[in-house]
């Protein structure tokens, strides 16, 4: 059973990794950007990072720490409720995690 301290940890983590495969943002003209970020900042937190230390290293970052995951409960949390036409690359990362093979019956 996950605490909730533990929960809100994955669902952050999740939101972070759910753009991770986006490049809508990291594309943006630095103004038009600005002005998105204005709206909302703790949203758009993610983005901000992703466009200081690079697209595919921002990538990087979040496939290891999604991998870094050990148990099955945590990737099922993690995807119970995620909208699978949100971001593929997620699901990927995640299904691909050992914690997620069937140890066969």
């Amino acid at each position: 059973m996950l605490n909730d301290k533990r929960k809100e940890e994955l669902e952050i983590l999740l939101r972070w990794a759910s753009c991770a495969d986006e490049k809508y943002y990291f594309n943006m003209a630095q103004d038009v950007f600005d002005e998105v970020l204005a709206r909302d900042k703790n949203v758009f937190k993610p983005y901000v990072y992703q466009r200081e230390i690079g697209f595919e290293e921002f990538r990087a970052e979040m496939a290891e720490k999604l991998s870094a995951i050990h148990l099955a409960d945590e990737i099922h949390y993690m995807l119970a409720d995620y909208n699978f036409d949100d971001n593929p690359w997620v699901i990927e990362q995640l299904i691909m995690n050992p914690a997620c093979v069937s140890k066969g019956s």
